[in-house]
C-alpha cells in the first residue's frame, strides 16, 4: 500500500499546443518516471532528466507518438529506492501513465523494476549498469546502459599497457559501485593486475580518511574510486590532502560529470569512465548536442545522452507495436537492434545490454579529453600521474 506522502509533482511542459489543432486536443500519451532531484545522486540525475525533456520536446515537434502528443510526468525519488517504489506505484495506479522509463542509479532501478514487472509495464533502465537486475527472469525490464563490468576496461587496459601491477578499490556500498568492483576483481588478473585493497563505504559518506590511510600504506599503482560524483570528488580531494599517490586514478562515474572540474587543478590527470562524448560519431549525435545546448544552455553529459537514447528506443518499440500494448512493446524491444545518439542498442534474451560500450576520459588542463579507445580518442593519456607534492 502506498503511504500518504506528498511528493513534488513535475509535469513536462513540452506539449506543443497549436491553437485550434486536433493535435492539441488529442489525449496525450503519458510517460512516467522518477528522478533523483535531491539526495546523493542529484547532480548526475539532473542531466538524465534533461535528456528525457529534450526528447519529449522533439517528438512533439515531429507530431507526437502514434499521432498523439507526449507528456512527461516525473517525481523526485530523493535518491532513495523505497521512495522510488512508491512513486512508480503512484505513476502506474494513480496517474495512469501509458509508458514508463527508469530512474537514476542501479539501486533505485533494481527496486523499481519489481514494480514494473508486477504491473506488467515495460521499462528500459537507462541508468542501471548492474546487469544482475536483468538476470532475474523478468519479462518487462530491459537494460539501457552499459554493463557495470565494462566501466573500467579502459583504465585496466592503460594500467596493463604501462606495466602497472597493483590496484586499490573503494566503492560506495550500493548496487552499481559494488558491481563495478566485483567485475574488476574478476578480470584484474587478465590485465596482469593484483587487487591489494577492496573496501566499501556507506552511502552518503564524506570522510574517507581511514580507508585512504590504509591505501597509502599499500602504495598501489592504481586507485579506482567506484563511486558517484560527490564521493568521487571527496576521495580524490582527500587523496591530495593525505598525500595518497598512485600512478593512475580512475573514477567510475563522477569524473565524467562536468562538475567534477569544480575540484580545480586537483581534477587534472584523473581518469573517468564515460559511455558517450559530444564528439562521438553516433547517429544524430551532432544534432542532439546542438539542440541540448540551445535548450539548457550547457553541454550534455553521458547521462543526458543515455536517457534521450532510451526514449529513442521506446519510440521505435511503440511504433513497431503499433500501440501502447505492453506485451507488444516488450517483444519489440527484445528484437531491436538500432543506432542511437548513445551508440548501438541491443539486448540479449535476458534484457541485458550487449550493444553499448565504455570509453575513458582524462582531465587535462581542466578539461575532459577522451583518451581510450583509439577509435574515439581526442588526445593521448598522460601517465604516470605526478605525485601530489609536485603539483600546483
Amino acid at each position: 500500500m502506498i503511504k500518504h506522502i506528498r511528493f513534488p509533482l513535475f509535469v513536462g511542459a513540452a506539449l506543443l499546443m497549436f491553437a485550434g489543432s486536433a493535435f492539441a486536443e488529442t489525449k496525450p500519451i503519458l510517460i512516467g518516471t522518477s528522478v533523483s532531484l535531491s539526495g546523493n545522486y542529484a547532480a548526475s540525475a539532473k542531466y538524465a532528466l534533461e535528456g528525457y525533456q529534450l526528447f519529449v520536446d522533439q517528438i512533439n515537434q515531429r507530431g507526437g507518438l502514434l499521432g498523439r502528443p507526449v507528456r512527461l510526468i516525473y517525481y523526485d525519488d530523493r535518491s532513495d529506492a523505497n521512495t522510488g517504489v512508491q512513486l512508480y506505484e503512484k505513476l502506474i495506479t494513480a496517474d495512469k501513465v501509458d509508458l514508463i522509463v527508469g530512474p537514476y542509479s542501479s539501486g533505485v532501478t533494481s527496486a523499481v523494476s519489481t514494480v514494473a514487472e508486477k504491473q506488467k509495464m515495460t521499462m528500459i533502465g537507462p541508468e542501471a549498469a548492474d546487469a544482475k537486475i536483468y538476470m532475474r527472469g523478468y519479462k518487462y525490464n530491459f537494460q539501457g546502459q552499459t554493463q557495470a563490468g565494462r566501466y573500467m576496461i579502459g583504465a585496466l587496459s592503460l594500467a596493463k599497457a604501462n606495466g602497472y601491477k597493483t590496484v586499490a578499490m573503494l566503492a560506495e556500498d550500493t548496487a552499481f559501485p559494488k558491481a563495478v568492483s566485483s567485475e574488476v576483481a574478476k578480470i584484474a588478473g587478465e590485465y596482469g593486475l593484483t587487487i591489494v585493497f577492496n573496501q566499501t563505504y556507506p552511502k552518503g559518506a564524506s570522510d574517507f580518511s581511514a580507508l585512504l590511510t590504509k591505501v597509502k600504506q599499500l602504495n598501489p599503482d592504481v586507485l579506482l574510486a567506484n563511486s558517484y560524483l560527490p564521493d568521487g570528488q571527496g576521495i580524490i580531494r582527500q587523496c591530495r590532502e593525505q598525500g595518497v599517490d598512485a600512478k593512475l586514478y580512475a573514477v567510475a562515474v563522477g569524473a565524467a560529470e562536468p562538475e567534477f572540474g569544480n575540484l580545480g587543478a586537483t581534477a587534472n590527470y584523473i581518469f573517468g569512465a564515460t559511455q558517450w562524448a559530444a564528439n562521438m560519431k553516433t547517429k544524430g549525435n551532432t544534432a542532439f548536442v546542438k539542440a541540448y545546448k540551445e535548450k539548457f544552455g550547457r553541454n550534455p553529459d553521458y547521462h543526458s545522452a543515455a536517457n534521450f537514447a532510451s526514449l529513442q528506443v521506446l519510440e521505435a518499440a511503440v511504433i513497431a507495436a503499433g500501440s501502447i500494448d505492453q506485451d507488444k512493446i516488450a517483444a519489440a524491444i527484445s528484437r531491436i537492434d538500432m543506432d542511437t545518439v548513445y551508440g548501438h542498442f541491443k539486448v540479449d534474451a535476458r534484457g541485458v545490454q550487449v550493444g553499448y560500450a565504455s570509453s575513458l576520459l582524462q582531465w587535462q588542463g581542466n578539461k575532459q579529453v577522451v583518451v581510450w579507445p583509439e577509435a574515439v580518442m581526442e588526445g593521448k593519456p598522460i601517465l604516470p600521474t605526478p605525485p601530489w607534492s609536485e603539483r600546483k
